[in-house]
Parts: structure tokens; C-alpha cells; sequence
């Protein structure tokens, strides 16, 4: 028993703290000089994969019979679901828990794409093709997109997802990677992928209303990503605050 209390208090830890990994064969981050003269900051939703989880799990919280789902899986059930209200797109809430904290935390003018941009030859609905697709586009020493609009003396960050996954309706996983890029070589200056397991997921309601109310799954995913951010900010060496002017 006490074995089984250290082990959990282990897991809780990590929860909290989550864990950051740096590619390196980049720099581990920006320059401070650089990070400090930045005069603004363009952030990038990358296109995110589907929702992950239990089918068994999900069958339930969809509410639909096994029966029913022969056709369209479940994980695309659960993401037409979050779409019910609204267009739900995750990386757009990453981008504005970012900006979020990029400006009130470390003083920095700020700015969002309006638009999300593609990972290019990947069909949204074949899950197994997005793990091997995210990591090359994860892994590119350029961008492949082209930011003419931003100048020299700022800094594009493409923020996305590499997964996020549900599991039995009480732990959340969410891998965040941010990559920093100039705008105006497109060379990728820095990158960091922020990992975290999330224990505070207690849906109430055991049916498809997880998905749609504002109180369920969006709830816990923006406070995940708000537990997230601090740590890919400050591996990328944006999280020194900028002198007020």
C-alpha cells in the first residue's frame, strides 16, 4: 500500500510539472539579446490531429451503441460533437493561451494568424497517418510557409499539437510543440515539445454533454494548455519580460 501511495504521488508530480524536450539539432532557445529587442511576436495555429482515446470510453461518453459506429469512429464522433456549437479548433486555443501569457507575463506585442495552416499530405480522418506527418513537420530545419507580411525584428511561433489523448475519463495527455522561426529566412531558430499528464478531468455528466458544454472536455483542455505554455515559453527563451517602454 504504501508502495502504490509513492507511486501516485510520483504520477501527481509529474502532472503538475509536465515534461519538456528540446530537439537538438537546433539552438535550445532564443538568444536573450534577441528575445529582449523583439518588437512583436506572430503566432501560428498549426492544423491538429483528432482527438484520441478509449474506444470504450468514448462509445460511452458519446452515448451511441458499438452498433452505430461501424462507419465513423468514435474519436471522429467526439471531435463532431465539440464542433456541435461552434468550430472547435484546439492550436487556436493554444495560440490564445499563448498570446494570453506572452503579453501580460513577459510584455510582448503580440498577434494571431487568422488562419491555420495545413500539414500538408495528411487526411484529417486517417489517425495513423498524423504521429509520423506531425513529427517530420516537427523535425524541419525551414518552415514551410511563408510569413512576407512580418519584418526582421520580430519572430514567428507555430504552435500545434503532436496529440492529446483521453483516457477513462479522469487523465488527460497533451503533447504541445512550438517551434520559433524567422520570418524572413523561415529557418527554424528554436523548438520545444511540452508534454503533460492531466489528472483533473471529472466529467458529471456520462453522455455527449462533455462534449458540448462549455463546463466539460473544452474546460479541461484550456486548463491543461495553461499549464503547458509556461514551460515551451520559457525553453524557447521567451519568458524574460521585456522592459515596458
Amino acid at each position: 500500500m504504501k508502495k502504490l501511495g509513492s507511486l501516485l504521488l510520483v504520477l501527481i508530480v509529474f502532472a503538475i510539472s509536465g515534461c519538456v524536450s528540446l530537439n537538438s539539432k537546433f539552438d535550445s532557445r532564443l538568444d536573450q539579446n534577441k528575445a529582449v529587442s523583439l518588437t512583436h511576436i506572430h503566432i501560428v495555429p498549426i492544423e491538429a490531429p483528432p482527438l484520441s482515446g478509449p474506444d470504450l470510453w468514448l462509445m460511452l461518453l458519446t452515448d451511441l451503441p458499438r452498433e452505430n459506429n461501424k462507419s465513423t469512429t468514435l474519436s471522429q464522433i467526439a471531435e463532431d460533437l465539440l464542433n456541435k456549437n461552434e468550430i472547435w479548433e484546439p492550436t487556436v486555443e493554444i495560440a490564445k493561451e499563448t498570446m494570453r501569457q506572452l503579453e501580460t507575463i513577459n510584455n510582448y506585442s503580440v498577434s494571431i494568424n487568422p488562419e491555420i495552416k495545413p500539414v500538408s499530405s495528411v487526411k484529417r480522418k486517417e489517425k495513423e497517418d498524423w504521429p509520423t506527418k506531425l513529427r517530420k513537420f516537427y523535425n524541419m530545419d525551414t518552415s514551410p510557409f511563408s510569413y512576407p507580411e512580418q519584418t526582421s525584428t520580430g519572430v514567428v511561433l507555430e504552435v500545434g499539437l503532436l496529440n492529446y489523448n483521453i483516457y477513462y475519463g479522469d487523465q488527460f495527455l497533451v503533447f504541445v510543440m512550438m517551434k520559433l522561426v524567422d520570418p524572413v529566412s523561415r529557418s527554424v531558430i528554436a523548438n520545444a515539445q511540452c508534454s503533460l499528464w492531466y489528472y483533473s478531468i471529472n466529467p458529471v455528466h456520462n453522455d455527449s454533454s462533455f462534449f458540448t458544454s462549455d463546463d466539460g472536455f473544452k474546460k479541461n483542455f484550456r486548463e491543461t494548455i495553461a499549464a503547458i505554455v509556461p514551460n515551451c515559453i520559457k525553453y524557447l527563451g521567451l519568458h524574460k519580460n521585456k522592459p515596458s517602454i
